[in-house]
């Protein structure tokens, strides 16, 4: 049976804060793995990797970023996972202009799925 995990990628400034504190981190039928619970430099790296990583640094890094996420879940109980992150879907001036949003976005989708669909149920 696959891991259940909620993804939610958060838009800035749509109560993704609210979300992480006070219902994935407050629910216990969670396990929120998404700030501020897990958000230490590794898990951070991974988030951001998923993201704004160029392919090559990406394929470099995805075996080590589904480890580390199956190895959460082999933590997890009975609980469900809800991800949560403004990384997911933030944009970032230094990184990448308006013209390339669109497109980095269904890059992002893609690696959550890459990452996520052989093992979890999303």
């Amino acid at each position: 049976m696959k891991t259940p995990i909620i993804i939610h990628p958060g838009y800035p400034k749509t109560a993704t804060t609210t979300f992480q504190k006070h219902f994935f981190a407050a629910h216990s039928g969670f396990l929120n793995i998404g700030r501020p619970t897990f958000w230490n430099d590794y898990f951070k790296e991974a988030v951001f990797s998923i993201r704004w990583d160029n392919e090559t640094d990406y394929l470099k890094r995805k075996a080590g970023i589904k480890t580390l996420f199956k190895e959460i879940a082999g933590n997890r109980g009975n609980k469900i996972l809800a991800l949560s992150s403004e990384s997911l879907l933030g944009t970032n001036q230094k990184r990448e202009n308006a013209c390339n949003f669109s497109q980095n976005l269904t890059r992002t989708a893609q690696r959550l799925r890459e990452v996520f669909s052989a093992e979890f149920d999303i």
